[in-house]
This record gives structure tokens, sequence and C-alpha cells, in this order.
């Protein structure tokens, strides 16, 4: 049986057994332990608080080390049924946004929120009991604005963060928009050598900003042009994955649909793939219409990936996404716009008479949210509604992809298309497109596919996949055809079908799975 720890990220880690079956190919996840614990010091765990975003696992160490907002927490699985908090460690003002480990280190990248020109990667000695601090920090190094997430290259040498550089407002009222960037740290004789400042490149997307017309023809989307911004200013790289010989990135750019491709020899970005947009099998597209009503409609979507995964299978490099959805939303922006409120003076003579119905409908499509600006043509008028997030995963080949430097799309082999959704209300309807209550984020982003993970099992390759909405960890495999993987199976045992509220279920400590944002 191997052991699957689980970010559930409002205040929970649980770790669930896989068990699999060589004859029967197949597998299944069972619950083996979680632990709640607190945001705030002297405080108890609370649902929606922050104390658990990302996770980390040393399986040297068998310590699992959780970072969430003010605060990061080390725990120990060594006995998997039984998670046992190390050492706790409060932070006011700062958000920790990811963690990982290498070698005999702990990297962490910190958001301060008063101070977004502050924000930082910190390297940390790992964890040890013995010692008076028993995570002891070594050196911080600035990272721009918004370091959402980091991976680090297996000689424990090179750390690259994606820099989201989202926009805000200064103390003056004045906004600004950083650039997006990559940040690449590379320690060339280790950490903690005699010579350890690390030599920092950021990385920016300042050559494209002459490409947007081509780009955008591949699916790429600029968002917020205003406050004077190029591209460079709107693409927030949110995730980034790493080939097997270590010499690409591949960087998810969420809200701009989109991947770029860094070059980790010459340290430039070298190509942007848009990922055009997928038309609906069915969706269930509004949370007024008594219950789960997946229905084919003809709109458009973004697929808009959060999570991304590598790997090289049956000769082909393939890109795996979980396709969450995102809309920029500021206190002076706001692109997202509910169907019913489009004007019908905005709708083209391309928009279908039946979308021109069921948009003045709150039963079908009156309550989703679409995208204001996507989809108009040079008059000005919809000629195609967009809405955000594929709702699915989906698997890209990248193995003849860049050959050619003239924008395109990343070939796509695989989208689960409605699968995510149809699976929930086969298998556990009450978790259905969920937040508080059954469906009450079909008009929004439905079950918002989240986090990833791979591994290769009895001669296939196991893709999972965690819908944020509410809880829920889908099972695929691939074999020799990489373009059909195999549903096998999907875990929801980590809320129960209750009359009670999620609240009060957590109060309980009868839910232990919410909100999967990382599994490893």
């Amino acid at each position: 049986m191997t052991n699957v720890p689980v970010c559930m990220c409002l205040a929970v880690v649980t770790v669930l057994g896989l068990l699999s079956h060589p004859v029967q190919a197949s597998v299944q996840l069972r619950h083996l332990s979680s632990i709640y614990l607190p945001a705030a010091e002297n405080k108890k765990p609370e649902m929606g608080a922050g104390a658990v975003e990302q996770i980390a696992y040393d399986p040297q160490t068998k310590l699992i080390y959780a970072v969430g907002t003010n605060v990061y927490h080390v725990l120990s699985a060594r006995d998997a049924g039984n998670l046992q908090v190390e050492h706790t460690e409060y932070a006011d003002g700062v958000d920790f946004t990811d963690v990982d480990v290498c070698g005999d280190h702990v990297f962490m990248t910190v958001q301060e929120p008063s101070n977004p020109k502050g924000n930082s990667l910190r390297i940390y000695k790992s964890y040890a009991k013995s010692v008076q601090d028993p995570l002891d920090l070594v050196d911080s190094y600035n990272t721009g604005s918004l370091p959402d997430m980091l991976t680090i290259l297996e000689d424990c040498r090179t750390v690259i963060v994606a820099d989201e550089g989202e926009a805000y407002t200064d103390l003056s009222g004045k906004i600004v928009d950083p650039e997006g960037q990559v940040v690449i740290l590379r320690f060339p004789d280790g950490v903690e050598s005699t010579n350890s400042k690390a030599i920092v490149t950021f990385t920016k997307f300042n050559a494209f900003n002459d490409r947007v017309h081509q780009l955008k023809q591949t699916g790429l989307r600029f968002v917020y042009p205003g406050n004077g911004n190029q591209l460079s200013n709107d693409l927030e790289p949110e995730y980034i994955a790493v080939d097997e010989v270590e010499n690409k990135a591949y960087v998810v750019l969420q809200e701009n649909n989109a991947v770029a491709e860094v070059d980790l020899t010459t340290q430039n970005i070298t190509n942007i793939w848009g990922l055009g947009y997928k038309q609906w099998g069915g969706l269930d597209a509004s949370d007024k219409d008594d219950g789960i009503r997946i229905t084919y409609w003809p709109i458009r979507a973004w697929y808009q990936p959060d999570s991304t995964k590598l790997h090289r299978w049956r000769g082909r490099k393939l890109l795996f996404t979980a396709n969450e959805g995102a809309d920029k939303a500021y206190t002076w922006f706001e692109e997202a716009i509910r169907g019913d409120d489009i004007s019908n003076k905005d709708l083209g003579p391309g928009i279908h008479p039946i979308l021109k119905s069921a948009i003045r409908d709150d039963e079908q499509l009156g309550r989703l949210e679409f995208s204001r600006y996507d989809g108009r043509d040079d008059s000005g008028k919809y000629s195609d509604l967009y809405t955000f997030g594929g709702r699915s995963f989906s698997i890209w080949d990248l193995t003849s992809a860049g050959e050619s430097h003239t924008p395109s799309t990343l070939p796509l082999v695989f989208d689960s298309g409605s699968q995510l959704e149809e699976l929930t209300a086969a298998h556990c309807p009450h978790l259905f497109n969920r937040k508080t209550d059954q469906d009450d984020r079909s008009d929004k982003k439905g079950p918002e596919p989240e986090s990833l993970a791979l591994a290769e099992l009895n001669g296939r390759l196991y893709i999972f996949v965690g819908i944020e909405r509410p809880g829920i960890i889908v099972v695929y495999s691939l074999g020799d055809d990489v373009s059909k993987p195999r549903f096998e199976t999907m875990y929801c045992d980590g809320i129960p079908d209750s009359s009670k509220s999620m609240k009060e279920m957590f109060k309980d400590r009868e839910i232990y799975a919410v909100d999967p944002e990382d599994i490893r």
C-alpha cells in the first residue's frame, strides 16, 4: 500500500492509502488519518481559516511541512495512521504560499500583504527536534510581487518561483500592476557553501509584448489592458512543471489561458502557447435549477488550468493540467458578468436564439458567469459567449511543441469534457459543485479541478485529480493509448451525506476532505 498525503486546505491534512490490485488492474483510496490544525496561536482549528495552503513531504524523515496564512506546521507521518504535530510557527503579517523540500533544506515562498515588494523565498534547515530553533532560517531572497509556487531541481541547487505579479493599489491609491515573472535562483556550490549567495535571475515576458495579436489567435487572453498595461503586466505565472532532463520549465498562466516555456540553460522565455477554448459537451450552469442539471449549451470555455504536471509516457512528453478556471477581479475592474446582466444590444447576430433566451432564465444560463470582454467582434457585440474554466483535466503533447516559434495552440491529446461533473453526479451527488450546499457553485466554475499528482504503478500511469468544490479525488490511468485515460475510482468519503452544515460537520470532526489544494 502506498500513502498519499493530501492537503485539504481549510485546516486539515489528510493521508490516504493507495491500494493497488495488479490482477484486476485497479486502485482504491482509503482514509488512514487526518489532523486538524489551527491558523492562529491559542485558537482552535476553524473551517476556512487558511491553516493549510500547501504541503511538502520529506520521504527521508517522513515529515510533512504544511504552510498557510500566517503559519507553518511540521507534522510527523512516521505512523501514517496517526499524524502528529512536531512543531508550529506563527508569523503575523505574512502568508506562506508554497513549500518544498530538497536535501537538508525546506524552501518556502512568502507574501507580505502590507508590503507587496517585500515578498520572498525563505530557506530553512530541515526540522530538527533536538535543537533550540527547530527550523533555522538560512537565507531569504526577494522574489517580486506575489510568489505563488516554487519547484526545485533534483540537485537542490536551482529553485524556480512563479511570481504572479497581481495588481494592487499602493498607499497613495495608485494602481500598480507588476510584471509577472519567473524567478530562477541558482546556488552553484550548494545552498550553504562558503559562497552560498544565490545568483538570481528575474525572467520576464517583455519580448512578447509586440506579439499580442498573434498570441490571442491561439487562445491567450490579455485580460486587463487598462492602466497602460502591456501583455507582460497582465501575464500571471501560476504553476511550474519541469521536464525530466531539467532543461525546460513549463509555466501555467492561468487567467491568461496559456502555457509558457522557459529555457533553463539560457534563462529565457522561449515560447508561449495559448490553450484555445473548449465547446461544452454538457455542464450544470445554474445554482437555481433545483439540483443537478447537466445540459448541453452552445457556449465556449477557457481551460485556465491551475496545477500542472509533466511526465514522459510511452515516448511522448505530456503535460497534464487541472482546469480550475479563474477570472480577474479588483476593486476597480471586474471581468465576470452573469448571463442575465448581458444587455440585448450587446448580442450580435451570431448568438443563437436559444442562448438569447437561456441567459434570461436563472434556471438555465442567467446565473452563469461569462467573460465581459471575450467573444466580442469588431463592432463590440458578442459573437460567442465564454465562461471560465474547463471543469476538467487535460493532457497536452509537448513532444514536438516549440519546434516552430510561430504562435500556436498547444496540441491537445485528451480533455475529460463533462466527465468530472457526470461522475460526481453518479457517485456522490451530495458533493456536486458544492461549497456549502449541493449545486451552489454551478453558476461559477463548477467543480474547479485544482490539484494533480502522477504515479507509475503496475505498468500504468495513474492520474490523481483533486476537485476543490468541495473535496473529491478522481483517479484515472493511462496505458499505451495516451488519448484514452481510464476512469479508476473516485474518493468522496471525506464529506458525509448529512443534513448538517459543512461548518457543523467540521466542528464535529465528521469531515476531513475539503478543498484539496495539493496532493503529493
